[in-house]
């Protein structure tokens, strides 16, 4: 094989994984962008579908937040209480975080000054938990992520050429 030949299949290939590794780049890049303001997002999307809460007197006590969303969740008893959360701001709600057998979590906003249930999440059915699969794993699970982790490879072999390669004028 001449090396023009080799050039053409090398120029040809170069560009085909190019155009490949593009489109898996920029999905993780977009995703990646809007993972990078998931705290801020979330939090607005939580104020908007439950309400803001508005500081009027005392805190309730976390125990008595753990207690009122236990009775509210009675009726399922396989909703386990595993983090009781709650930012150092006077608007933040609190946030029951609830297991249940299948891995699954339950985020449940209590008013932290009138002791009510605002609403709750399942975090498998949030925005956060799509994009942050489809960032990782293409929502494919494991075989997903050995893609992204081939692209990324990829993507090193991709712009190795243009790497500087020490020489003056080398082409």
């Amino acid at each position: 094989m001449n090396s023009k030949r080799v050039r053409d299949v090398l120029f040809y290939s170069h560009r085909i994984i190019g155009l490949v590794v593009g489109l898996f780049v920029v999905i993780a890049g977009l995703t990646g962008s809007a993972l990078v303001f998931q705290r801020e997002i979330s939090e607005a999307q939580i104020a908007a579908q439950f309400g803001r809460v508005i500081p009027e007197g005392e805190l309730v006590a976390p125990d008595r937040v753990l207690n009122t969303v236990k009775a509210a969740y009675a009726d399922q008893p396989d909703l386990k209480p595993t983090a009781i959360l709650r930012k150092p701001v006077a608007d933040a709600p609190y946030r029951v975080s609830l297991k249940s057998p299948d891995e699954k979590t339950t985020a449940v906003f209590v008013n932290p000054y009138t002791g009510a249930i605002m609403g709750s999440l399942i975090n498998e059915h949030t925005w956060t938990y799509f994009t942050f699969k489809l960032h990782y794993a293409l929502l494919a699970g494991h075989n997903g992520e050995v893609v992204m982790g081939a692209i990324a490879g990829l993507l090193f072999v991709l712009v190795s050429p243009e790497l500087p390669s020490g020489q003056v004028g080398a082409s």
